[in-house]
């Protein structure tokens, strides 16, 4: 797959790398548009809605604070819509939501979207 990556030179700053995201030929970008409920408790059944959200796009979905990243189960998955349980050991606060690709070249892809634990 080429680069496709650009990099500015900022005055007073280090160079910075910004990753273009294309679909460089794909039909399956995995992208998170929103979520739903955007807060709640560990259990809580969240659903998800975007593209290249199947299984053969996505292998799992986390919650992260940063510091520790924590799988959710997922419980039904189509390319526009995934629905997923919040873990239980999830820490209260805002959480990131990260998308495990799925195939030979796996990446941790962080979304657009978060998710607000209730204490």
């Amino acid at each position: 797959m080429p680069d496709h990556s650009l990099q500015l030179s900022i005055p007073c700053a280090d160079t910075i790398t910004l990753a273009l995201l294309s679909e460089c030929g794909r039909s399956d970008f995995e992208h998170i548009w929103s979520i739903e409920p955007g807060s709640g408790k560990p259990g809580t059944v969240v659903t998800a809605k975007g593209t290249g959200l199947s299984k053969a796009s996505v292998a799992d979905i986390y919650f992260s604070d940063r510091r520790l990243d924590l799988k959710a189960q997922i419980l039904d998955q189509t390319d526009s819509t995934l629905r997923f349980t919040v873990p239980a050991a999830v820490r209260p606060g805002r959480q990131k939501i990260l998308l495990l690709t799925s195939g030979r070249e796996r990446a941790l892809l962080e979304q657009p979207v978060s998710f607000h634990i209730e204490s």
